[in-house]
């Protein structure tokens, strides 16, 4: 699949291919990382990992209209769940003291998992964001608009992107207690591999 470009005001937009094992983060320096199948409430089928961010060459905060968040500094963990069949990619971030600080789920064109090691997606500019305290925001609607716009997703992906993010906005608000505590579950799980 060859990367679709347009012109976002003076910044170049694409349809960006993001893999499990963080490879395009030049801003890690160091990590470990783990993966295993896992199985998604006896249904979804896929691929769960935690990194744990040892170094990284600055820490990077993104200011969202809800609020600063810090996700990534050294002794940061991240955790991802991607699922088959599904168009989402969940990444968990902790802090260094093994707290949440968010749920980040981008809505994804497709997820791949030709290569079990390292699976990747591509992002279609939709996200969701649950803080740790269980507040849920969507965020990059006027992007998804100007990808439509600019041809660089289709009308179906346009679609696509939409249903999946009404979709998992009403799961993750009529569960918000046990989506949580499932997180935190599997995080400690996988990090208990890999330490």
């Amino acid at each position: 699949m060859a990367n679709s470009t347009i012109s976002k005001g003076n910044k170049e937009m694409i349809l960006k291919k993001k893999d499990m094992q963080l490879s395009s983060w030049n801003r890690i320096l160091s990590k470990k990382h783990y993966s295993q199948p896992i199985t998604f409430n006896n249904k979804y089928q896929g691929i769960a990992s935690v990194s744990i961010i040892e170094k990284v060459s600055a820490p990077l905060t993104i200011h969202n209209y809800f609020g600063d968040v810090l996700i990534v500094n050294d002794n940061y963990k991240w955790m991802q769940v991607a699922l088959i069949d599904q168009h989402f990619w969940l990444t968990v971030m902790f802090n260094e003291f093994d707290e949440l600080v968010q749920l980040y789920f981008d809505i994804s064109k497709s997820n791949h998992f030709e290569n079990r090691d390292n699976p990747y997606f591509y992002d279609l500019f939709l996200d969701i964001v649950m803080t740790n305290n269980g507040n849920i925001y969507i965020l990059d609607k006027e992007e998804l608009l100007q990808a439509l716009h600019q041809k660089v997703i289709s009308t179906q992906d346009y679609q696509l992107a939409l249903d999946t993010t009404s979709t998992l906005n009403n799961y993750l608000s009529q569960n918000i207690d046990d989506v949580l505590q499932k997180t935190n579950n599997l995080y400690f799980q996988l990090k208990s591999k890999i330490i």
